[in-house]
């Protein structure tokens, strides 16, 4: 049974029993839920700790009252640099902030809460007043966030030794406009050699180039890959492979042969063996590219 980690920022002192509310219930959920509590002494930076915290976390619950918290050396409150972390290195964050009137705040700390807040309504977020409301939401809001993006999570050991040994991941990429990953895994299941192999719609991953180089040069009708675009595909494909642990991957691609290669070595370099088949020109079937070795 796969366990999520859940990483949960908030301030300490006014806020430990919500925490320790929380962190029963999500245990009680299995979950492995992860905050300061447990960090303990340690002869490093503490920064550093939180860092390594979160970047093995698969989901953060930030959880805001009417406290803004101590500062980092960088002016900012843990919470806030906690939250802006998540928010950078696409950690998926739900946030949850306290109703109510912040005149108790004390007054040097009360314009950085109310601008912290802020920056967090700019996004989708959740609001309290009582102890078992946060509760609630909390759990509610993280079953669904689970369900829309999918995280790596934590397998026991014998587990994840018989997924590694049996499972396949299929992965369509499409980097050639007017082709959907969809209808590439349409025509690969129509070829006799992966009729019987390839899993329902569901269970693969899907990952379009094309749009999202439309989304980072907005206006520009991107007809084809150019080299400049590679960085930006590095970025995308580093993205995506946090949905993935090691295993087999079988890579279905329509595009230029080049970034397939790029994407079969980046992936090469993490995975297990990758196998990967470039779809020909002209409404053909698809062929064997490649066999990267780990």
């Amino acid at each position: 049974m796969k366990k999520y980690q859940i990483f949960i920022s908030s301030t300490y002192e006014d806020l430990r029993n919500e925490r320790k509310a929380l962190m029963e219930r999500l245990l009680y959920r299995a979950y492995i839920p992860i905050g300061m509590e447990m960090f303990g002494a340690a002869s490093v930076p503490s920064w550093k700790i939180v860092q390594k915290t979160m970047d093995q976390s698969d989901y953060c619950v930030l959880i805001v009252g009417f406290k803004y918290g101590s500062l980092t050396e960088e002016g900012k409150s843990f919470t806030e640099r906690e939250y802006d972390y998540a928010c950078k290195n696409s950690i998926p964050i739900i946030s949850f902030i306290r109703e109510g009137d912040l005149s108790s705040v004390e007054e040097d700390e009360r314009e950085k809460l109310t601008n912290f807040i802020s920056k967090i309504k700019n996004k989708q977020c959740g609001f309290w007043r009582t102890r078992n409301e946060l509760i609630k939401a909390v759990e509610h809001a993280l079953g669904e966030e689970i369900k829309r993006c999918k995280r790596p999570g934590y397998y026991r050991y014998d587990e994840q030794q018989n997924i590694e040994k049996h499972e396949v991941q299929y992965i369509f990429i499409t980097a050639l406009p007017g082709t959907s990953a969809e209808s590439m895994w349409e025509k690969a299941k129509q070829q006799l050699q992966f009729r019987d192999v390839i899993p329902e719609k569901e269970k693969i991953l899907e990952w379009d180039i094309i749009k999202m180089l439309e989304r980072t040069y907005p206006g520009e009708n991107i007809e084809s890959i150019e080299k400049e675009h590679i960085p930006d595909i590095h970025i995308y494909l580093k993205e995506k492979k946090k949905k993935l642990f090691p295993r087999k991957i079988c890579l279905f691609y329509a595009g230029p042969v080049g970034v397939a290669l790029h994407i079969g070595c980046m992936f090469a370099n993490w995975a297990e063996p990758i196998e990967i088949f470039q779809k020909e020109h002209r409404g053909g079937g698809y062929q064997p590219l490649g066999f990267l070795p780990k």
